[in-house]
């Protein structure tokens, strides 16, 4: 299967549009640009050269860079320069590139409904979410981790969970199986789905009857 958002949202670089690096575009820079009615997030006007040098340095900031840009004393100064630096840019061409890298980042992940799964995500990202709440790793390490290591920390996790005192929520447990059952449907181990879908039954009995 190809998980086209998924596996994209991990391997995205940002170009270099207007000389300037751009930063992975986030809800913070799309807010900004809703804020200001940016056509690039609207699509209720045309685009103009103006809108193409804010939107570059709204996107080649972050959120601490956007405040001090906003909020500092020579803000238009800033703004100011920025729009003489554009003039040396075919901004059509740079708007064509601001608008791909703003569709990259904004490609809602596609939903699996081939087979009949608990869970829609690539059974990885499962993975990456139980490690780092349940071990506090960071997100990076964890994606670099020997993948038999990730699955003894799931498989420990999950055993921890089978215990009410470490037990650490309905939802975390049913990721933890969900996780389980796609690996079992992908090695086709029959007995494994039909044990791991015995016990996703039994958990649901017990949570609705809480």
């Amino acid at each position: 299967m190809a998980y086209g958002a998924w596996y994209q949202s991990l391997m995205i670089q940002p170009p270099i549009v207007m000389g300037r690096r751009l930063k992975p575009f986030s809800m913070i820079q799309r807010l900004t640009l809703e804020n200001f009615d940016s056509p690039f997030i609207t699509h209720n006007r045309p685009i103009t050269r103006a809108d193409v040098t804010f939107a570059v340095m709204v996107c080649s900031r972050d959120w601490a860079g956007l405040q001090a840009k906003f909020f500092h004393d020579f803000m238009w100064i800033g703004i100011w320069w920025d729009a003489i630096r554009a003039t040396f840019y075919n901004w059509q061409s740079e708007a064509d590139r601001l608008t791909v890298y703003i569709n990259a980042y904004s490609d809602t992940p596609d939903v699996d409904n081939s087979k009949k799964s608990t869970h829609k995500a690539p059974w990885q990202f499962h993975a990456v979410h139980i490690i780092c709440k349940e071990y506090h790793f960071p997100e990076e390490k964890v994606w670099n981790m020997a993948l038999n290591r990730v699955l003894c920390y799931v498989a420990t996790a999950s055993e921890s969970w089978g215990n009410d005192v470490l037990r650490d929520g309905y939802d975390t447990r049913m990721s933890a199986l969900a996780l389980e059952l796609e690996k079992a449907e992908a090695d086709h181990d029959r007995e494994a789905q039909i044990r791991i879908q015995a016990e996703l039954a039994e958990l649901r009995e017990e949570h609705d009857a809480e």
